[in-house]
């Protein structure tokens, strides 16, 4: 009677949770729920045990599926969980989702393996949903399963927090892009080019070739100025401000004439060969002020020496 009983609450609960799991390659599937909201929808490994190798899918959907202009994805997932331990776990995402010319929605908002402490065997997909159509193709038998409505959410998996729906994107799904979670390492002796901006620990480069979210560490480190290196500061005619003039700049300013204000370094941040140039500038000035300084002091010398040498 208990086998009985268990059998037919496996088969209720393969009516109520949306469950893909097919022999053959290519199906679809939609996510409900609302159009502004991303729901987790699992994604099985079944090469984890017996084949021993990554599984793979891809998902697609043209610009005009379901809706005008509602969007278009192509994305291929390559992946291994960890279950419970394997060591060998990724996932690999090449995915192109982006602005068609009339909207920029984003289909998928994030990713994760679920299963560092249970057996769970899949991945965690988070999809948009609003009646959204997927194309689904894999060579192995993925099992698909959606989790968009109220009954079905939270998705709880065993030793890990409830996962329900984002309303945002995962800063690593911000753009089209080959994302992974490993290392890289690059043995080629040949230049590598990037024809946009590189951004590290952040999403958004701000315009810049080159933002680092962090502290970075150099050897060397070369900046070319496009402006004039201030040598002509040494050269006839340079008008050296006088020292009266810098004092009440200072009293009125806080800072040196120049020189950028701590609330513009804060807005704009540091242009280091810029800043490098202007501490250049007033080293030079400096330098002119104290050899003036120095050819006072000798006038003042000697003319102490001959009054020395009257009294005497």
């Amino acid at each position: 009677m208990k086998k009985f009983f268990t059998v037919a609450f496996v088969i209720l609960l393969s009516f109520i949770v949306p469950h893909y799991s097919q022999a053959q390659s290519d199906f679809s599937f939609v996510v409900g729920g609302d159009l502004d909201k991303f729901y987790p929808v699992t994604f099985s490994d079944p090469n984890f045990w017996g084949p021993n190798r990554a599984t793979e899918f891809e998902i697609g959907r043209q610009v005009h599926d379901d809706s005008q202009w509602r969007g278009s994805l192509i994305v291929r997932f390559r992946y291994h969980i960890n279950g419970w331990g394997s060591g060998a776990q990724f996932i690999d995402v090449d995915m192109n989702q982006g602005y068609n010319g009339i909207n920029d929605n984003k289909f998928i908002a994030g990713w994760e393996d679920v299963t560092y402490a249970n057996n769970a065997n899949c991945i965690v997909v988070w999809l948009r949903g609003g009646n959204t159509s997927y194309h689904f193709h894999s060579a192995a038998t993925v099992a698909v399963t959606k989790y968009d409505t109220p009954e079905l959410l939270p998705y709880k998996p065993d030793n890990h927090a409830p996962i329900t729906y984002k309303t945002t994107l995962d800063d690593y799904t911000q753009i089209a892009a080959n994302i992974t979670g490993r290392n890289l390492y690059n043995m080629s002796p040949y230049t590598n080019f990037f024809n946009s901006a590189v951004a590290i620990n952040t999403p958004d480069a701000k315009g810049y070739r080159l933002a680092v979210n962090g502290d970075a560490i150099f050897t060397k480190v070369k900046v070319k100025l496009l402006g004039n290196w201030p040598d002509y500061v040494f050269k006839t005619g340079y008008e050296l401000p006088s020292l009266q003039t810098v004092e009440q700049f200072i009293k009125e300013n806080q800072r040196l004439p120049g020189i950028p204000s701590a609330e513009e370094i804060k807005k704009d941040a540091q242009d280091l060969g810029e800043i490098q140039r202007l501490q250049m500038q007033k080293i030079e000035e400096l330098t002119l002020y104290i050899l003036e300084l120095n050819k006072k002091l000798e006038a003042q010398a000697q003319k102490i020496e001959q009054l020395e040498a009257r009294k005497k």
